[in-house]
């Protein structure tokens, strides 16, 4: 096959870009970062449950992973999360909008605590200071129905026992206790509030359902009537929306129970004969039409003793005849709705009707599931249902492969299956991944070089019920139809594999095919795979992750990590692995790098005609070797990731420039052969990347699987460019230094302008991470920006003089490339400003013997901290005699005082009749009070003393 290549635009394009990256002397600004990731699809995933705005129902929002939202129903979805949510591969498990502000939400997350956002999600916060861990899988937040600022959270699936339970803050998530007086030591699912009388109700798993008794401050058991021992595991409660005293839960593995005193007892109600089996059938969920409340809805599957997953359960084999059940007379008969897709959850929309009497119910109602139909919609009460998936990237991504024969042609293996694109990945559809749509983990795609037409993918563990469909699988890519959703083909299973569950297949020869296993080490077969031999000579691990070949197609390393996919794939951080080195004279395999490589070993490459330089990513990062395996050294510069390197790309017209994917913090780049990377993740919605890919065709194109974002792509595009920043009307230059004294205004106004001549560019200032309020938005904020003069201003207060800049971060989108700059404010002292004041005042003006004299002082300092001394001066007027009293020595006045206080109780007994000036006196610190021309304030009052 014969590769062509626009070299000069495509590998400098690169080397300019990347250099730009890695010499930037000062975390300022990239001049030109002219490439953006954005999610390409396919678009579905695992979606948990839809919210809808409770002042804009057109607004939806959709949480499983990661959070979208769309504006017009689910027509388009967007992702909704900032830079920091997206750096820390945060997965959303739950959400909750103020009601009474929806821009104010709040999500629960899988081990990174609750988070916060009160712009609409245009930026999130961590709200976990007071929470003694987060190592939590945190599956419901709930608002308050009275008090939104108060929330409660249940813990599940915690491996700490001491903090399970609930955790309750009424301020916001400014701070947060413990809510759990009465609670079992046990997994919550969730915390439900009533809307009609606010009772709180806790469902447990495994210890059932729990009232929250306000007067006693403590959770009461309210189980009667629930048959352990899976009545006892609640996944999902539903209150009626007409009667306070009606509820119901759902339950794993034993239905629904209802209960018409509060929660008091339960009763269990009738299920479909469709779902009698040997098992009591499970109940994902029970909605009630809050229209109708005689018209039930319920996903369900049947009785199975296959370990779900918990709390948003996956189908097992006999999910066919499950699948969501509408009741029209309150529960007592059922009807089967939609086949196959009960669905994680069904939202549904109060605010619009349809039909009118006993058939009046809901326009509007949306439903979550897995894989492409993560969520459906439907506008006429539930009689039909559309999938609305357009923009949601949520699938868990194994691998990529771009056609060696046409560049169009895309295959992306997934979590349950395989996805294909025959236009570049504009539009996908789905292999059925199995026989009898049966799931199974893909982990990897070859193409056989001699016909482009047969195309192979190899599945493995964890395979859930279906051990039998790991193996080798191989498809006639003629019989693929790019215009249908679901191809519903699965291929031939090559009979010899089946049951081995395989990382990698490889092709590198039309003579061979070589398999690395799971469990079974390398096998290879050189009779189109009809037959195979273990090549496992040398190697004491038989889970193979990975193999690297030379030219001519024969095996020069290979990889190995401990684990083998089951139960589960993904890396520890202690998980163990090798590189071993092909030896041909022996036939068997030699370990290497054995002082240096003792962790999972991910994938192994080597460039285009140097073999003798060979790049190994593991857990513990980035190995490479110059002289054939025989020495290794770590080059991590710039590598941010905790577990390492994924997958590792060279580009295909200059060696020096690298790629390589991280399971946590998404892309880099090198361009001087992996000595030094950054960060190449602008734009990325989900950080954990398994696998890259550099379009042959396009070398300026790449793509990401990701687990839980589906595809991303990085676009070329022209981002602003900042044309000058000044600062007081002074030009400043990279790295962008600004110095400034205490009291002095700083202004700074930003000049940047749009390559493409058509966008509009907005401006937004960040100082702590936080958005700088425009002006008159925030007194209590020091800093202010105007984003339409692009204009800062601060004017430091005394005090804020410090050693360390400040620093600023002007941010400067055209709604999809955004380009940084980082101001650094260094705040001087300034000379201090000694105003202080004082004004005194005595209690009358004239007095006799035996009187008291009281006097009264208002001293003020509204200038800096100034040390000082106060006298009192008393003169008589005849004599002018002056009786000294120092008051008080080396006070220092803070800034910003004003104080009222009563200086001197004195009563005349023997005293000198006479009119007298007491003067209160204000000097620095140490001077003497008869340099009059020190003093810094003062003031007079007069007074007579007579018989």
């Amino acid at each position: 096959m014969v590769k062509i290549h626009n070299i000069a635009r495509c590998s400098l394009t690169w080397f300019a870009l990347i250099l730009s990256l890695l010499f930037v002397c000062s975390p300022a600004f990239s001049e030109v970062p002219k490439n953006y990731w954005q999610p390409i699809g396919p678009w579905g995933g695992d979606r948990y449950e839809v919210f809808i705005d409770p002042v804009d129902h057109q607004k939806v929002y959709v949480v499983g992973g990661a959070i979208h939202v769309s504006p017009n129903g689910g027509e388009y979805w967007q992702p909704l999360m900032s830079p920091s949510v997206a750096t820390r591969g945060i997965y959303a498990y739950s959400m909750g909008i103020n009601r009474q502000n929806p821009s104010e939400t709040y999500v629960g997350t899988s081990f990174e605590g609750v988070w916060k956002s009160s712009n609409g999600g245009a930026l999130w916060t961590p709200v976990n200071d007071t929470l003694p861990d987060t190592d939590w899988a945190i599956r419901s937040v709930t608002l308050d129905n009275a008090n939104q600022n108060i929330l409660y959270i249940g813990i599940d699936n915690t491996t700490d026992n001491a903090n399970a339970a609930a955790y309750r803050s009424v301020d916001g998530g400014a701070t947060w206790t413990r809510f759990d007086n009465g609670l079992p030591m046990t997994e919550i699912t969730a915390i439900f509030q009533n809307p009609l009388n606010n009772n709180i109700y806790a469902g447990t798993y495994g210890a059932g359902i729990y009232k929250y008794d306000s007067a006693g401050e403590s959770w009461v058991e309210s189980n009667l009537g629930l048959n352990p021992p899976h009545g006892l595991n609640i996944i999902d409660m539903t209150f009626d929306p007409l009667n306070e005293q009606v509820l119901y839960v759902c339950t794993k593995k034993d239905w629904v129970y209802k209960s018409t005193d509060g929660g008091m007892s339960w009763q269990h109600i009738a299920y479909p004969e469709s779902l009698y089996t040997e098992y009591p059938p499970m109940a994902y969920y029970l909605r009630i039409d809050p229209n109708n409340s005689n018209r039930l809805w319920i996903g369900a599957m049947p009785g199975s003793n296959y370990a779900n997953e918990s709390p948003f359960y996956r189908s097992d084999p006999d999910q066919d005849i499950g699948g969501l059940f509408r009741s029209t007379d309150g529960g007592s008969s059922w009807q089967k709705v939609m086949p196959d897709y009960g669905g994680f959850r069904l939202t549904i929309d109060p605010t619009e009707t349809i039909g009118s009497g006993a058939n009046i119910r809901s326009k509007v109602m949306y439903l979550t599931s897995g894989g492409i139909h993560a969520v459906f919609k439907s506008v006429d009460g539930g009689e039909t249902f559309q999938i609305k998936i357009t923009g949601i990237g949520g699938i868990w991504m194994n691998a990529l492969l771009q056609h060696p024969a046409d560049s169009s042609k895309l295959f992306a293996a997934a979590e349950t299956g395989l996805f294909f694109s025959f236009d570049g990945g504009a539009k996908w559809s789905h292999i059925t991944p199995a026989p009898n749509s049966q799931p199974v983990y893909t982990w990897s795609m070859a193409v056989d070089p001699d016909d482009p037409s047969v195309f192979y993918y190899a599945t493995g563990d964890p395979a859930w019920a279906w051990p039998e469909n790991k193996g080798l699988f191989r498809i006639n890519l003629n019989a693929l139809d790019p215009a249908q959703e679901m191809n519903n083909v699965h291929g031939e299973q090559l009979v010899a594999t089946r049951g081995i569950g395989i990382w990698k297949v490889y092709i590198p020869t039309s003579s061979a095919i070589y398999l690395a296993t799971q469990d079974r080490g390398i096998l290879r077969s050189n009779d189109g795979g009809q037959s195979w031999v273990e090549l496992n000579n040398g190697l004491n691990e038989l889970s193979v992750s990975c193999i690297a070949f030379d030219e001519n197609g024969s095996p020069l390393y290979a990889g190995t990590r401990s684990r083998n996919g089951s139960p589960t794939w993904y890396p520890e951080l202690n998980e163990a692995g090798s590189i071993y080195k092909w030896v041909a004279e022996s036939g068997q395999w030699s370990r290497v790098g054995t002082t240096k490589i003792t962790r999972a070993v991910f994938d192994i490459t080597t460039p285009p005609e140097d073999s003798g330089t060979v790049y190994a990513g593991t857990l513990s990062g980035l190995f490479i070797s110059k002289d054939s395996g025989i020495t290794w050294t770590k080059q991590n510069v710039g590598i941010q990731s905790q577990f390492g390197v994924s997958d590792i790309e060279i580009h295909p017209d200059d060696p020096n420039i690298l790629f390589l994917s991280s399971w946590d913090t998404g892309v880099y780049a090198s361009a001087d052969g992996g000595e030094n990377w950054t960060a190449f993740s602008r734009g990325m919605t989900h950080l954990l990347v398994q696998d890259i890919l550099v379009d042959w065709m396009q070398p300026d194109v790449l793509y990401a699987a990701t687990l839980g974002g589906s595809v991303q792509k990085l676009t070329s595009g022209s981002a602003p460019v900042i044309n000058s920043i000044m600062a007081n009307g002074t030009a400043l230059v990279a790295p962008f230094p600004v110095q400034v004294k205490e009291k002095e205004l700083l202004s700074v106004t930003m000049n940047a302008s749009d390559p493409d001549l058509e966008d509009v560019l907005t401006y937004t200032a960040y100082y702590n991470g936080i958005p700088i309020p425009q002006p008159g938005e925030n007194p209590d904020f020091p800093l202010t920006f105007n984003p339409s003069a692009r204009i800062l201003e601060w004017t430091p207060d005394y005090g804020t003089a410090r050693a360390e800049p400040y620093t600023v971060v002007f941010v400067i989108t055209d709604g999809v490339f955004a380009i940084e700059a980082s101001v650094e404010i260094t705040v001087n002292a300034a000379t201090p400003v000694y105003t202080p004041g004082i004004t005194v005042t005595l209690n009358k003006s004239s007095f006799k013997k035996y009187e008291y004299l009281d006097v009264f002082a208002h001293v003020k300092n509204p200038g800096s901290p100034v040390p000082v001394d106060l006298y009192i001066l008393v003169k008589n007027i005849a004599t002018l005699q002056t009786i000294t009293i120092p008051y008080v020595k080396g006070v220092t006045l803070p800034a910003g005082l004003d104080l009222n206080l009563r200086l001197i109780h004195y009563q005349f007994v023997n005293f000198t009749y006479g009119n007298y000036t007491l003067t209160g006196v204000f000097v620095p610190a140490g001077v003497s009070v008869t340099e009059k021309t020190q003093w810094l304030a003062s003031s007079e009052a007069t007074f007579t003393y007579s018989k």
